[in-house]
């Protein structure tokens, strides 16, 4: 009989729920139906050391990916191509969920009223902006 390897060691139990909070309370969905922009919004929060979930590049992934809820905030791209995410948006705030909507669109005042408070940026968007307006969405969440 082969013997098995040893089991690597593992943190106490408590610390790797902690690992795993952690770890999910930095968490980002991002729904962008531009796989370029999606890419490198990602690869920007990685390197802010955000946990990226998708990209969702379509109202129908976004769906599938909530259905998951493995991530604690998401970005929105207001036009999905063949539509709008104000569906979604509406999703993520009944599930507790903060959001920002990142859009191309300079002037969107004809989304469902409950949107338009919602934090918007302006693409294109530094990382850096990104990344503050992700940090206070979350720490006004967790607060």
């Amino acid at each position: 009989r082969a013997s098995l390897p040893p089991l690597p060691m593992v943190a106490s139990p408590v610390a790797l729920r902690t690992e795993i909070r952690v770890s999910v309370a930095r968490s980002v969905l991002i729904i962008e139906d531009n796989p370029a922009l999606a890419e490198s919004m990602s690869f920007a929060l990685s390197t802010f050391g955000w946990t990226v979930e998708g990209p969702a590049t379509s109202a129908d992934a976004a769906r599938a990916a909530l259905a998951k809820e493995r991530f604690s905030i998401a970005i929105l791209d207001v036009d999905l191509g063949n539509e709008y995410s104000w569906p979604i948006a509406r999703q993520l705030r009944e599930a507790g969920i903060p959001f920002a909507f990142v859009t191309g669109l300079a002037d969107d005042e004809d989304g469902p009223e409950e949107c338009l408070s919602e934090v918007r940026l302006l693409k294109p968007v530094t990382p850096e902006a990104l990344v503050e307006v992700l940090d206070q969405l979350l720490a006004r969440a967790t607060a």
